[in-house]
């Protein structure tokens, strides 16, 4: 793959986790501060992990927080170490599906890398994060932030199978079309 095809899918799945996250993710209060953010922003992050590598995913998550903030900070300060855990989020999947798993994979294998990932991210060192940040003790936000979990992993597991499956099925056609002298794909992008 070209590094012009690679930067422009990367930026469009930047663009689109700093779009879900940012302007279609809904922030929930927990005991009085904005600490339970829902939205679908992580499965391009994830995606870009698993499409092109834990490096490519890393950059997705990182830049995603760090472009979004000044677009939209919900409220609250910028902290650096939950831009770390946005980069977690691109980094921990592929490492941790190819430990038992290649592709194509199938939801169950999905499923593992998903939650594996959102437990260490999420539910645990962004939870200790926005404790510090927030000022709140983690017993307090973790109940909610378990249960908000427990409903977004099934969801982002069959997004990012559905993503990964429309990704393969257009990297076949541009194959199929490699090959002829002319229509789209003949000039070699």
């Amino acid at each position: 793959m070209s590094r012009v095809r690679l930067l422009a899918y990367l930026s469009l799945l930047i663009a689109t986790s700093v779009v879900l996250t940012r302007f279609f993710g809904l922030m929930l209060p927990i005991a009085g501060v904005g600490a339970l953010r829902l939205s679908f922003g992580e499965v391009p992050i994830i995606l870009a992990g698993l499409l092109f590598g834990p490096v490519a995913g890393g950059a997705v998550g990182a830049l995603a927080d760090l472009i979004g903030y000044p677009i939209n900070p919900f409220g609250g300060p910028y902290f650096p170490p939950l831009t770390l855990t946005s980069a977690l989020h691109g980094i921990l999947p592929p490492l941790i599906i190819r430990l038992y798993a290649r592709p194509p994979y199938r939801w169950n294998e999905l499923l593992g890398a998903v939650l594996l990932n959102d437990m260490i991210t999420a539910m645990t060192l962004q939870t200790m994060f926005l404790s510090v940040l927030l000022n709140r003790t983690v017993f307090l936000l973790l109940p909610t932030r378990v249960l908000a979990r427990c409903l977004l992993v099934p969801v982002y597991t069959t997004l990012l199978g559905l993503a990964l499956s429309a990704y393969r099925a257009l990297e076949h056609g541009r194959v199929a079309w490699a090959g002829a002298s002319s229509g789209p794909g003949a000039a070699g992008d």
